[in-house]
């Protein structure tokens, strides 16, 4: 009789040894998780804080509006996640040219206009400019 209970003694222990391993390698994948979650949010927040747009002008010609976007903030803006909406409707799609000083770029730098050329068939009372972090700026 004392041998079953030692038995029964150890294979309880185990078990509880095993469902404390489980317990805790669930809890440390979730803490690694929650906190990486965080850390991005931080990020996201930052950039969102130091990005300063400004649209300085808005001109149309022959089918074609360029609109002269400012960078004022201390972030480089991705221009492949800037979105362009023209009386309220996405025309990210129109978009023939994203240049600065004449050359196609793909980075948007602090202190540079970008020239953001699109292809339209009329010329827009509204224009907004929505950069990849959700800044935006009205004309």
């Amino acid at each position: 009789m004392g041998f079953a209970i030692s038995v029964s003694s150890v294979i309880l222990l185990l078990a509880i040894l095993v469902s404390a391993s489980m317990i805790y390698s669930t809890h440390s994948t979730m803490q690694k998780i929650v906190m990486r979650g965080e850390r991005m949010g931080a990020e996201v927040e930052y950039e969102q804080i130091h990005t300063i747009i400004k649209i300085k002008n808005v001109s149309y010609a022959n089918g074609y509006l360029n609109i002269f976007v400012e960078n004022n903030g201390s972030v480089a803006i991705s221009v492949d996640g800037i979105d362009v909406l023209l009386d309220g409707q996405i025309r990210t799609q129109s978009i023939v040219s994203t240049t600065v000083d004449g050359e196609n770029v793909s980075i948007w730098l602090p202190r540079e206009t970008l020239i953001i050329n699109l292809s339209v068939t009329s010329v827009p009372n509204r224009v907004k400019v929505v950069t990849h972090n959700g800044v935006s700026a009205y004309w």
